[in-house]
């Protein structure tokens, strides 16, 4: 892989700005590059913060220094002794849920001494690849039993508008977009309307 250095960071700082401005966390994704370096220009060179896609990229950034990592895929519950390990060893380690199966799972399963499992909830926008339904009353009822649980700590709601890559015109992007917004603003909204407390509302 090649790359333009003078470019590579001039994008990233472009992004750090704009997000800045916008009074936004930006939590870049690594799962492209998967290097050190790069993650750094997309942070502005602090180690924490980032989204990984596999166990195996977690542990890579972790050992590197970086903390506060992003499981940003469904947890499976074969994945627990995984991140049971990272959660152990990290600060602020993140995994994802869209089912009560993977809730069940964290539940019955005692995280590390002194901590408790951090979790955000996977929202469906459109893509319908993955997330809860943010329209079905039961994705209340499910992120308050997850919010009330000793075990877990819920962080917020997260969303993944992939169908926006078959965009052809800037109207459709800007219509995925508006899509993505309201999936998990109205349903942090409801949430918070019904006393969970929702720290954060990811898009991206």
């Amino acid at each position: 892989m090649v790359v333009d250095w003078a470019v590579a960071e001039r994008n990233a700082r472009s992004m750090l700005d704009r997000a800045e401005a916008l009074g936004c966390k930006l939590r870049p994704h690594v799962k492209t590059h998967k290097t050190v370096e790069l993650a750094l220009l997309q942070t502005g060179g602090v180690r924490r913060g980032i989204t990984v896609s596999t166990l195996a990229e977690a542990q890579f950034f972790a050992s590197n220094g970086f903390d506060d990592i992003l499981f940003a895929l469904p947890l499976t519950p074969d994945k627990l002794p995984e991140v049971y390990e990272l959660t152990s060893k990290l600060d602020q380690f993140i995994v994802a849920v869209d089912h009560p199966v993977q809730l069940a799972a964290l539940e019955a399963s005692a995280p590390p001494e002194g901590k408790k499992w951090k979790v955000v909830a996977l929202v469906d926008s459109g893509y319908h690849r993955e997330g809860l339904d943010p329209s079905d009353p039961a994705t209340c009822e499910l992120l308050s039993s997850l919010a009330a649980s000793p075990r877990m700590e819920f962080i917020g709601l997260y969303t993944h508008a992939g169908h926006s890559y078959d965009c052809d015109t800037p109207e459709n992007v800007r219509a995925v977009a508006a899509q993505e917004r309201d999936a998990v603003v109205g349903l942090a909204e409801k949430l918070r309307s019904q006393g969970v407390q929702v720290r954060e509302v990811g898009v991206g």
